[in-house]
């Protein structure tokens, strides 16, 4: 809740993901002996989502913490202005999906959300003028 409260009022200024996609042989082992870190790419918007609609965050701090915040700390500019390359994410926040391994486009399959129904389906992806993804 402390980190949520810090992206709502500009403390925190990203949220990322170390999207690990590990192969099921590295992650079925005893916990000790296993490869560090989950898949979060994919849910990570959701998983804002989900703060939202629980009231804990504003739409607004999640996009910037997902978006143009952490395009500033390596130094880019993001924008929606005229002339600026096209570099965004068209999402059906109200839409459902459920996290399972026929969902999840990434090379592994370890989360701890397989199996849960998320809000927020991403329908396009733009990056550089290009589209890179579309629903």
């Amino acid at each position: 809740m402390a980190l949520l409260a810090g992206v709502a009022d500009g403390t925190v200024d990203a949220i990322a993901t170390d999207h690990a996609p590990h192969s099921s042989e590295r992650k079925l082992v005893p916990f000790d002996q296993a490869a560090p870190g989950l898949i979060g790419l994919e849910t990570a918007l959701s998983m804002g989502l989900a703060a939202v609609e629980a009231d804990v965050l504003p739409i607004a701090a999640l996009i910037g913490a997902l978006s143009t915040r952490p395009a500033a700390i390596i130094g880019e500019a993001r924008s929606l202005a005229r002339g600026s390359t096209a570099d965004l994410v068209v999402f059906d926040p109200a839409a459902r999906w459920r996290v399972d391994r026929s969902t999840i486009e990434s090379a592994s399959t370890n989360s701890p959300l397989l199996g849960m129904t998320v809000s927020g389906v991403v329908r396009l992806t733009i990056a550089d003028g290009r589209v890179t993804y579309r629903a």
